[in-house]
């Protein structure tokens, strides 16, 4: 489960999610549930910007050498 506020890995995929394009570290703002799936709104650290992700696209950093 994450945390609000917490440090992230997100990937940013091509179109069918299977070539990653980038990736990066993130600052997680708020997710939120839908019927199918988890939304994340992430502020990406390195492009200095916000985005909206999903479940495939997020996860946990396993410790702070991922950093």
């Amino acid at each position: 489960m994450f945390s609000v506020g917490e440090l992230v890995r997100w990937y940013e995929t091509y179109a069918y999610d299977d070539i990653v394009k980038d990736s990066g570290i993130g600052i997680l703002l708020e997710f939120s549930d839908y019927s199918q799936y988890r939304g994340y709104k992430v502020y990406r650290i390195k492009k200095q910007d916000i985005v909206y992700l999903y479940d495939g696209d997020v996860e946990k950093l396993k410790n702070h050498k991922d950093v």
